[in-house]
């Protein structure tokens, strides 16, 4: 199993799967995607990375399917995300809308706003995740 840079179309049919478990996974434009491919060339899983200026990039989309859980594909896509982010975009800051705040804090993001009592936007600098 491994992440590829890819498109929408590769990965779009994880907009079903990941509804059907309460998880959101649009198409937007203005978005690097990777998609995680098994063997067979199927997409079970993807991350985008919505790029919203020269220095702001938004991920999003982040998801992993239900057989893949718990084996680490998750944080090797948030690595490679993030990594892509500073260092080839030389984005400044990623930001994220969420409702999982403690998943996200423990890994250096911090709280923007509170959009509503279950959604969170939260960021990291570059500055930050160099350390």
């Amino acid at each position: 199993m491994d992440w590829e840079i890819t498109d929408w179309d590769s990965i779009s049919h994880l907009e079903k799967v990941a509804k059907s478990t309460k998880n959101t996974v649009k198409p937007s434009k203005n978005t690097v995607w990777w998609g995680l491919f098994d063997q067979k060339d199927q997409a079970q899983g993807c991350l985008g990375l919505l790029i919203l200026s020269g220095s702001k990039v938004r991920m999003k989309s982040h998801y992993v399917c239900s057989d893949y859980r718990n084996k680490g594909y998750g944080s090797e896509a948030l690595k490679l995300a993030q990594d892509y982010a500073f260092f080839t975009l030389g984005a400044e800051e990623i930001e994220i809308i969420t409702r999982h705040y403690y998943y996200w804090r423990v890994r250096g993001y911090e709280l923007v706003k509170e959009r509503n009592k279950n959604k969170f936007v939260m960021k990291i600098t570059k500055e930050k995740y160099a350390k």
